[in-house]
């Protein structure tokens, strides 16, 4: 077995990777335009198929979680919280399953 200091890094040159990864390796990120992310979910929603069900997925998904995070703000009951996450859980699951699958399966 080798020891930690035995281990060295291989430098791979772009001419011998695929076409697709090549072109990753050489864009630049930094010379992207910086856009707010308020402006991307905008964009994300009105892109989709279906912007009201999306935004209900969305809302669902982030009730859960602001729950689950502030909820011993809002009270000290335990199964209140749960019942409360569950719940919001389940709205979601049925927006995905009978909503957003449009009954497809």
């Amino acid at each position: 077995m080798q020891g930690p200091d035995s281990l060295e890094f291989v430098n791979v040159p772009a001419s011998s990777l695929p076409a697709a990864t090549a072109t990753l390796a050489e864009h630049d990120i930094s010379s992207a335009p910086a856009r707010p992310s308020t402006m991307m979910f905008e964009e994300t929603f009105r892109n989709s198929a279906h912007p009201t069900v999306a935004i209900f997925h969305v809302l669902f998904k982030g009730l859960a979680l602001f729950f689950y995070v502030f909820a011993n703000m809002i009270s000290d009951n335990f199964v209140f919280v749960f019942v409360l996450i569950v719940l919001c859980l389940a709205f979601d699951f049925w927006t995905v399953k009978n909503v957003s699958l449009g009954g497809e399966a």
